[in-house]
């Protein structure tokens, strides 16, 4: 019998937005922590982003 699995947190959409890169990377980052369980901190999104912080929160 098939596991049941939770739907993936992304949305195609996101692709049709006319977005910048690092806003649908960011998101997709995002998503990546959800489907893994964890949750969406700034020091979790931290580690995996390959820039400062400051880029992307506003500072």
């Amino acid at each position: 019998m098939p596991i049941p699995y939770p739907e993936p947190a992304m949305r195609q959409k996101i692709f049709s937005m006319g977005l910048a890169v690092e806003t649908v990377s960011l998101y997709l980052l995002c998503c990546a922590l959800v489907d893994a369980g964890m949750p969406i901190t700034l020091d979790a999104l931290a580690e995996k982003w390959n820039e400062s912080i400051g880029s992307w929160i506003g500072n």
